[in-house]
């Protein structure tokens, strides 16, 4: 066989090969997309002056409520009730109304969703009350009136969460799709997949031509 006849077998395998690396390069950008949080409200980190009434999550596309949940802990990791679970920020958003009684200290919201592929995503992030926020004095004095009428102790606080929008447990977890591990075990998933292309093209395709 001469040289130009076995350059036209190896160049087509070749440019197989690299039509392959391509198409599996363009993979892991959609995947690595699933319904990630953009923005929230109240943003994470955020230090409030003003007790918030409303969770509103807003993702990279449209969540899945059957598949979706939202839970908001309080400074003693207990959960405060949460409306029904809605979209009333826009079609790409989560949201609930908070129902249970706030006070100052440190919040962790901790959310999970899915887009239409029925990827299941998680996250938490937190946010602080300031002391003396707008709101927090009409709450306290609400909740101290009630506790005091003749009705006996309400809920308070420790309402069971009867509307929460959690439908299953959620815990804060730091492996996401954000996450530093689950982008190398996409990566390592994807390039152990060319090698096996590579492998099949290579024995099937070149060597027979070669030899």
């Amino acid at each position: 066989m001469n040289s130009s006849a076995l350059r036209t077998p190896i160049r087509r395998s070749l440019l197989c090969a690299l039509s392959a690396l391509l198409l599996l390069a363009a993979w892991p950008a959609p995947a690595l997309a699933h319904a990630h949080l953009q923005r929230a409200t109240p943003a994470a980190g955020a230090r409030l002056t003003a007790v918030p009434r409303e969770l509103v999550l807003t993702f990279s596309e449209p969540p899945t409520l059957g598949m979706s949940a939202l839970r908001l802990l309080g400074p003693d990791s207990t959960a405060i009730a949460l409306g029904t679970l809605g979209h009333s920020g826009g079609a790409r958003t989560l949201s609930a109304a908070i129902t249970g009684r706030l006070v100052a200290g440190k919040y962790t919201v901790v959310w999970q969703t899915a887009g239409d592929d029925g990827h299941v995503q998680h996250g938490s992030y937190t946010f602080v009350i300031a002391e003396g926020a707008e709101g927090l004095a009409a709450a306290a004095a609400t909740d101290t009136i009630r506790r005091d009428s003749t009705l006996g102790p309400t809920t308070g606080a420790s309402a069971p969460a009867a509307r929460d929008s959690v439908a299953a447990p959620l815990e804060p977890n730091g492996f996401d799709v954000s996450s530093p591990a689950y982008v190398a075990i996409r990566w390592l998933q994807f390039a152990s997949l060319l090698a096996l292309i590579g492998a099949v093209a290579f024995r099937w395709w070149i060597l027979p031509r070669v030899g």
